[in-house]
């Protein structure tokens, strides 16, 4: 498909996003459902929620789209094969697997953004997001050794994914624009390698992602919420199962293994850092901190809009670093993962001090 199809594709999904977001807020705003500076909250003024609610809707828009048209073209043409049709009535039941983990991603994180849930709740409701495109999908993780580690890797990788974009969101315009940065790489990979409908779904997200982060930086006009960075995490870890990263011409047989936390590098690496340091001072985990690379930079540079673009700049880096794996022999492949490693080892690298809720 031409590159100006995935263009137009962002652009309809910025634009959408932008009027989705106008809306969210508004509703947010007449019933209260508002983020107030209390405790160890830093912002001056009470700002709304579901600004994630508008997100999913441009996410869940398109695809849905999609396949109401194409179920329209070809269900009503003679001479179809029947395969053909086997084939889109099949990605009809995908589609409704991940269509309802990422439904229920938003929900549980909305719910935790309205009445703060306990951390296992918040766990399970997770899970049981993950579970959706596993169970109804039937996603796996082709590198292991049987299917049902394959589904349980997945599982545990969508929740380690929602997790990671859940912490790193803590600071205005931070994880927008990080997955936006990272659909890029991830999207350029995809089309090199002609996966059309996985190439869609990352225009549309970094779209979606542009058209909200107007709202959200440098000044917070609503917030994504744990509804918004949960169904993102969810979002970019279940495209990330489903991609494929062997075919013609690739040369890393690790590939699999490697490129998906490769391209997801910043958020996991600062998933990982924060819950190896709270651990190691004896503090629960769902405890926010200034340990983020986010609060970090903030500190080296001085300024939390300069920290963002850091963010957004080390996100792209590293997904480029991810990008050719495919394509790279083994050693270049651990050359590269040990650069994306110095990479963020070296952004984050300022000792942390302080303390605040995410």
């Amino acid at each position: 498909m031409s590159a100006w199809i995935y263009v137009a594709l962002a652009l309809a999904a910025a634009l959408l996003a932008l009027g989705a977001t106008a809306l969210a807020r508004r509703v947010a705003l007449s019933t209260g459902f508002l983020d107030r500076p209390e405790g160890r909250k830093d912002h001056g003024e009470a700002v709304p929620y579901l600004g994630g609610a508008a997100v999913v809707f441009v996410l869940l828009a398109f695809p849905s789209a999609g396949l109401l048209v194409a179920s329209g073209i070809f269900g009503g043409v003679p001479g179809i094969a029947a395969e053909a049709l086997r084939e889109l009535a099949d990605a009809g039941r995908a589609w409704a697997g991940l269509a309802l983990g990422l439904v229920l991603a938003c929900a549980g994180g909305t719910w935790d953004d309205r009445v703060k849930l306990a951390p296992r709740v918040k766990l399970a409701l997770q899970c049981a997001a993950a579970l959706c495109p596993v169970v109804l999908a039937e996603l796996r993780f082709d590198w292991a050794l049987h299917e049902l580690l394959g589904a349980a890797g997945a599982a545990l990788w969508i929740v380690a994914a929602m997790n990671a974009f859940n912490f790193l969101d803590n600071m205005n315009g931070v994880l927008t624009g990080v997955v936006a940065s990272l659909t890029l790489p991830f999207f350029a990979l995809a089309w090199v390698s002609d996966q059309v409908a996985i190439a869609a779904a990352l225009a549309v997200t970094c779209g979606a992602c542009l058209g909200f982060l107007p709202f959200n930086f440098p000044r917070a006009r609503i917030f994504l919420g744990d509804g918004g960075s949960q169904a993102l995490g969810y979002w970019i870890g279940a495209l990330a199962v489903q991609a494929s990263y062997l075919g013609p011409g690739t040369r890393c047989a690790l590939a699999p293994f490697l490129v998906p936390p490769a391209l997801l590098a910043l958020p996991l690496l600062d998933l990982a850092h924060v819950v190896w340091s709270r651990r190691r001072l004896g503090v629960p985990i769902s405890r926010g901190d200034h340990r983020h690379v986010s609060h970090r930079l903030a500190q080296r540079t001085g300024s939390k809009r300069r920290a963002a673009f850091a963010c957004w700049g080390a996100t792209f880096v590293l997904g480029a670093l991810a990008a050719p794996l495919p394509w790279c022999s083994p050693l270049q492949a651990s050359a590269l993962v040990a650069a994306q490693v110095a990479l963020f080892l070296w952004v984050g690298g300022l000792p942390a001090r302080g303390a605040r809720s995410h």
